[in-house]
């Protein structure tokens, strides 16, 4: 481990900083509360002191109305100083905030003050006053005068018939009223500083009681995440956090059952997994080759495992063997049923020259086992290569389907016999027949279970049908087995859509291809140097690479030189460019791993004609030969490659397997010797036309 490394370990390892939920919640509902007693100050001092001038403005406009009041009669004596001065003094005595108390004449000269000398002069700082407003309602008689110092209501003094003779003015300093609020904001500012602390006070008792138990909680989630799901956090709280221990208790009861089925389906998923495997061991996983014949079979299941069996072995005196069968059922219980018959046909295959006395037999071992109801469907062919005559007898099992090279016509095999153990007591016997058939070269034979026919359209729910069968082996045919396994196999998937597979799927083709192949293989796995392969590719053209995927460009320039009874039309070079492009791909990023010091070698060997000119057409214009590559890389076998899944968004994005797909649908044949003595031989041929029949399914 490096130094940084180390130091990120030591940085991640450290205890994260946590800020106390108590005290957030405890500070955030002291500012609430802060928030709202400083609002409500704020509003009721301004209330207050609305209020408070109300107050002084009424006191000082009815002390002036009061003065006018008793003023009026006095103005009419000749010495109104006399009456005025003592009242005005009095009310000076008493009212000892009030600043100016004084009676005037209609001339504004002063008859009443606590001063004598101001007598008959004039009441100067009037002067200084501008009317203000007020929250009091007026009537004509009276107004209030101010400046920044002073507030003073002027009250008219009027007689009986509202003749004015003169008014009466009482003032009071604007500082006597700040006091008077500041006197009443302090008071508000102790009571809400009082409310204030008492609201932190509960809030905080409050906040730390409600939010004690998140610390019974986050012990519980602890030991959750430990993995201790057993032990319940046993809170008593009746708000939301008791609810909130509920939850996270019933959460853990349902993560400890899930974790049980969990187990249970691992468990389940592994045994499944297991008889896959098994299943798959008793199927062969390659084609085999007879003489001239190669049979080849595919196999796909509608669940994890299926129903569908076959089988392709060696028997005495050269003949092969070849079986299909398909249990009245699929999943686990169709399985075990194949791999009973598994083991009874392995044990009985070299006692029964006869096919028919062969399924009588299987029957006799395997009617015991089947539960009442079930039955099994089987097809069982025995191979003479040298002769090209196959026997065959066929226990209720699908008709056999024959194309004939001479004709281009399918004939059709009806079935004659039950179902294994239909009918207990012997009745398979005595129905079934040993049938025989003579394949001659080009014939293909094609023998499925009726998941192929009876799969159901996406929407319609129509069967795939024999006649589809029929066009597509028309079809493909020509371009070899595997063509026709193929399209068969993609043709379904297409019709069936999104449903699931209703049935498991198993498809066995014999065809009757020549000997060129298979001698080609024997010869170069018996070669034991350099030198021995390169004298038996002879003339044939060679194209030898640096394991760099720049230099298999060169692969495009090297093809025009294949000749066979026609040229290569560009639309066949260029798809058969990008199949060997792919092959050797593979080769230099997973054999070589792009070592560039390392050779790889390919090889054009053309079969049967000498070459034709273009302009020549002699009715056949196949194109029949293989392709040989070697390299000396870690081997890789073909066999264990599978179609990616187009239908995976980011398969497509990734674009991983698409050139083997690419080669899959190109080629007919492959054959793989890997570790000879010169080498990985890859055997690859091209049986028909490139350009034609597989164009939809190889332009990916």
């Amino acid at each position: 481990m490096s130094v940084d490394q180390r130091d990120q370990v030591e940085v991640d390892t450290r205890p994260r900083r946590v800020l106390s939920m108590r005290l957030i919640v405890s500070a955030a509902a002291a500012g609430l509360v802060a928030l709202s007693v400083i609002g409500v100050g704020g509003v009721a001092e301004k209330n207050n002191r609305e209020m408070l001038m109300s107050e002084v403005e009424a006191r000082l406009l009815l002390e002036a109305s009061n003065l006018a009041n008793l003023s009026a009669d006095a103005l009419l004596d000749d010495f109104p100083e006399l009456t005025l001065n003592p009242v005005v003094s009095d009310i000076q005595e008493k009212r000892s905030s009030l600043a100016i108390v004084a009676v005037l004449d209609h001339q504004d000269a002063i008859k009443g003050h606590a001063d004598v000398r101001m007598y008959d002069m004039k009441l100067a700082v009037l002067d200084s006053l501008a009317p203000v407003e007020t929250t009091l309602t007026l009537d004509e008689t009276e107004v209030f005068l101010g400046n920044d110092d002073l507030l003073v209501a002027a009250v008219d003094v009027r007689l009986a018939d509202g003749q004015r003779v003169g008014r009466a003015v009482v003032g009071l300093r604007r500082g006597t009223i700040e006091a008077l609020v500041t006197r009443a904001r302090r008071q508000m500012i102790m009571v809400s500083a009082a409310l204030l602390g008492v609201g932190l006070l509960v809030s905080i008792l409050l906040m730390r009681a409600l939010m004690r138990p998140i610390a019974t909680l986050r012990k519980g989630l602890e030991r959750i995440g430990q993995g201790d799901l057993d032990s319940p956090m046993r809170l008593n709280d009746r708000t939301e956090l008791g609810l909130l221990a509920d939850t996270v208790d019933d959460m853990a009861a349902r993560i400890r059952d899930s974790q049980r089925d969990m187990v249970e389906k691992e468990r389940l998923a592994h045994e499944m997994d297991l008889a896959r495997n098994i299943q798959l061991s008793l199927l062969p996983d390659t084609y085999t080759s007879a003489g001239d014949f190669v049979i080849e079979g595919s196999y796909q299941a509608a669940a994890e495992v299926g129903g569908d069996y076959f089988d392709v072995f060696e028997l005495p005196n050269d003949l092969v063997g070849c079986i299909i069968a398909d249990v009245a059922g699929k999943g686990l219980s169709g399985c075990l049923v194949t791999s009973m018959l598994a083991v009874l046909i392995r044990s009985l295959r070299d006692r029964y020259e006869s096919p028919r006395e062969m399924l009588v037999a299987l029957e006799n071992g395997l009617v015991d086992q089947l539960a009442p109801g079930v039955f099994v469907t089987a097809f069982y062919g025995i191979l003479d290569a040298q002769n090209g005559v196959m026997t065959y007898a066929s226990a209720a099992h699908s008709p056999l389907l024959i194309h004939r090279a001479a004709t281009g016509e399918i004939e059709t095999r009806e079935t004659r016999g039950i179902p294994i153990g239909a009918v207990r007591g012997g009745m398979l016997g005595t129905t079934l027949v040993d049938d025989t058939i003579t394949l001659d070269p080009g014939d293909f034979i094609l023998q499925y279970t009726d998941g192929l026919n009876e799969a159901p359209h996406a929407e319609t729910e129509e069967e795939f049908g024999f006649e589809r069968v029929k066009t597509i082996i028309n079809r493909e045919v020509g371009h070899g087995r595997r063509s026709v396994l193929s399209a068969l196999q993609n043709e379904v998937t297409r019709w069936s859509g999104d449903l699931p597979q209703s049935d498991d799927l198993t498809l066995l083709a014999i065809s009757h291809e020549g000997a060129t192949h298979r001698l080609a293989a024997e010869k170069l796995t018996a070669l034991t140097s350099d030198e021995d392969l390169m004298n038996a590719m002879g003339e044939a053209p060679h194209l030898s690479l640096v394991a760099d995927l720049e230099q298999l460009d060169a692969i495009g320039n090297w093809l025009p030189e294949i000749e066979g009874p026609r040229r290569l039309t560009d639309e066949e070079r260029d798809l058969l460019e990008t199949g060997l492009y792919e092959i050797c791909a593979n080769i230099v990023e997973h054999g070589y791993e792009r070592d560039t010091d390392r050779i790889l070698d390919l090889w054009w060997r053309c079969e049967g004609a000498d070459v034709v000119h273009e302009d020549v057409d002699d009715g056949n214009d196949e194109i029949r030969g293989h392709f040989l590559i070697r390299d000396r890389g870690a081997p890789f076998d073909p066999k264990t490659w599978s179609p990616p899944d187009l239908k995976d968004r980011v398969t497509r994005m990734k674009g991983r397997g698409l050139g083997m797909l690419v080669v899959d649908k190109l080629v007919s044949d492959k054959t793989y010797l890997p570790g000879t003595a010169v080498g990985n031989l890859y055997l690859v041929r091209f049986n028909a036309l490139l350009g034609s029949g597989n164009m939809e399914e190889t332009n990916v």
